[in-house]
């Protein structure tokens, strides 16, 4: 006999009993039938081979999400059964030993920093040919899905961006920039009831230093560009050096959009976009509609300055 699954009508997201409403807005939760068939066995539960192989010591079970650098998997321990996550770059990117050391680097810096909000690292493989960060198997939905419904509370849109600065520090004490801070990379699980913001997808950051700065000079030289146009700081489009203040101005963007339910700046291209982070000032909050206090506006508005 297996216990009623409990969905939010509203955003779709499945609880266990007892949680009677939903952690993201408020929902009444409705008992649906649980297919017996979509149990997760317990952890150590030997399973098949999965259909999509096995890489090193771990079974691939499914695809999590795809990028243009990297594809993600649901993965499981062969020998310990544990599940796990697994970001495998492509091989058109792992080439050179530089770029194998880099990897290694930047994925031993993280791992070496115990944080709450952050995901853990459990393993990293940096070889020719092949390179992957073995990773713990959240349950959640990450920001830009919990978006899709519109803005958020004042509320708990700022106590994401706390969570978010909270990883953060830390990351920029090692000397590291993420680079690439946008809602598919905060993720929100729920822990004991309440939302757990975690930071993920280190995959573009870039270790401060004279070496990177050289390694970021010739990824300009070479037209490369990481990050994602709508989230950008204007130093980062530039191509000057970065600094932890080129991740705070992506939190601001990321807060904005939280509060008014849409980035800053949006265009027809990723150029026209890049531009106006260059050269525009933001609409303010509460001329789109966001009912913010004047310290909220103007926090974010201090996130957002082009100048650091």
């Amino acid at each position: 006999m297996h216990a009623a699954l409990r969905v939010c009508p509203k955003c779709l997201t499945e609880y266990d009993p007892p949680d009677a409403r939903c952690t993201f807005d408020g929902e009444s939760l409705q008992e649906v039938g649980r297919d017996p068939e979509d149990e997760t066995p317990p952890l150590g539960t030997p399973l098949l081979p999965s259909t999509l192989g096995e890489l090193g010591a771990y079974r691939l079970l499914s695809i999590l999400g795809e990028g243009s650098m990297a594809v993600v998997y649901a993965a499981e321990h062969a020998k310990l059964g544990r599940r796990c996550a697994i970001k495998r770059l492509r091989p058109e990117h792992v080439v050179g030993q530089e770029t194998l050391q880099r990897f290694l680097a930047e994925a031993r810096a993280i791992a070496s920093i115990q944080h709450p909000n952050l995901v853990t690292i459990y393993d990293v493989v940096a070889e020719p040919g092949e390179a992957y960060l073995v990773m713990e198997l959240l349950d959640g939905r990450d920001l830009q899905t919990a978006l899709q419904t519109g803005p958020l509370t004042v509320d708990r849109a700022l106590g994401i961006a706390a969570d978010v600065c909270e990883a953060l520090t830390p990351v920029h004490g090692r000397g590291i920039v993420h680079r690439d801070l946008k809602p598919a990379n905060v993720f929100l699980c729920i822990v004991g009831g309440r939302e757990h913001v975690k930071v993920l997808d280190f995959g573009a950051a870039r270790l401060l230093g004279r070496k990177a700065r050289a390694a970021e000079q010739r990824l300009q030289a070479e037209g490369a560009t990481l990050g994602s146009p709508v989230y950008m700081s204007p130093e980062q489009i530039a191509g000057e050096p970065l600094d932890p203040r080129s991740d705070l101005y992506a939190v601001g963007v990321v807060l904005y959009q939280m509060l008014a339910g849409a980035p800053p700046f949006s265009g027809e291209t990723p150029s026209d976009v890049l531009l106006q982070h260059l050269n525009e000032a933001p609409r303010s909050l509460r001329s789109r509609g966001a009912a913010v206090s004047p310290q909220v506006e103007a926090l974010v508005m201090r996130c957002l300055a082009k100048k650091r």
